[in-house]
């Protein structure tokens, strides 16, 4: 009889020298392509500031030796910030957080949760008027240009040319403050109360808005504001001045001295019920425009770019509310982050 042996085989898998140096993925990392979101990476070497907007936060890649100024209680996270420098800041009775490293890094900023937030770059070749100074969220640039100026309470002589063929003063709306003026080469990020829409304006085109709701608009300059809006009024809102003309004496004889006499005063009784007219259109104008409200409408006059926030904002003109007194404001900024 034969007795047959049992034949055990060994089975030897060779790998390849790539397959042996391949990453394995740790007990507290996971594959990259499990995760389906925008990465916040750390640049090794970079010029200029990236400015990208992520639903409504904003991703910024900062270059190093560039200051960025984000405002208080904004500040979502930081990546790369091994060299980093953060000092407070006082910019228009407003907290910032001064950053600054010697490497690369990146930040993501918010706002708050009744707020938009945009981001808006300078080129150096269009100015920018942002009439609520409280929007500016965060902003960087070494030869961006800040500053405020008065707002127009009159059009200029050549719009009210243009418009009405002649040189009266005729009123912006804007009466009384001051707006933001943003000039020169820089990265911004506004917040707009709402949402933010952009509103291109080609030449020869108008637009009607209400003047609350206008975020910012293009300017050639800081006083070109006057230049491109006008107030105003619909009809049964609006006053017509009638112009009255005093008469004149002419050769002072006995007849004309009484002639004159009659006519000076039937041109003090129409200047007299002249202002009675005046005031009671303006008072009917008042409450029509209290019960319509349509009180605060402008006309842009194109071209422009103008950006416009869905509700309405009143606090550009009040010039006296700072918002390091807005109790509420910082409330809802911290709840919001």
């Amino acid at each position: 009889m034969i007795k047959t042996s049992k034949i055990f085989k060994r089975c030897i898998s060779i790998e390849t020298s790539s397959q042996l140096s391949k990453p394995t993925t740790s007990s507290t990392t996971t594959d990259l392509t499990n995760i389906n979101s925008n990465e916040l990476k750390s640049y090794k070497t970079l010029e200029q500031p990236e400015f990208e907007l992520l639903n409504n936060i904003i991703k910024v890649n900062q270059p190093p030796s560039m200051p960025i100024y984000i405002k208080r209680n904004s500040l979502i996270s930081i990546f790369g910030f091994k060299s980093i420098k953060s000092k407070p800041s006082i910019w228009n009775f407003n907290f910032y957080q001064n950053l600054i490293s010697t490497s690369p890094f990146s930040i993501l900023v918010g706002c708050n949760k009744s707020q938009s937030i945009m981001n808006l770059t300078l080129d150096g070749k269009v100015d920018w008027a942002i009439l609520p100074k409280k929007s500016l969220q965060i902003f960087t640039g070494n030869s961006l240009i800040l500053n405020f100026y008065k707002l127009p309470k009159y059009i200029s002589k050549n719009l009210s040319r243009r418009l009405f063929n002649q040189n009266l003063k005729y009123k912006t709306g804007f009466g009384f403050g001051s707006y933001l003026f943003l000039s020169g080469r820089g990265q911004v990020g506004l917040t707009g109360i709402g949402n933010i829409y952009n509103i291109n304006l080609n030449e020869g085109e108008e637009l009607l808005i209400n003047k609350n709701n206008v975020l910012g608009i293009t300017v050639n300059g800081p006083y070109d504001l006057q230049n491109c809006i006008v107030n105003y009024k619909f009809q049964g809102n609006d006053i017509k001045v009638k112009i009255i003309e005093r008469p004149v004496l002419g050769i002072p004889t006995t007849q004309n001295k009484i002639i004159y006499s009659l006519k000076l005063t039937w041109f003090y009784s129409q200047v007299y019920f002249e202002k009675i007219r005046r005031l009671s259109k303006g008072f009917y104008g008042i409450c029509y425009g209290f019960f319509m409200g349509e009180t605060d409408f402008v006309k842009v006059i194109g071209p422009r770019n103008l950006l416009i926030q869905s509700s309405k904002d009143k606090g550009f003109k009040d010039t006296k509310s700072f918002n390091i007194l807005d109790k509420k404001h910082e409330k809802e900024t911290n709840e919001a982050l």
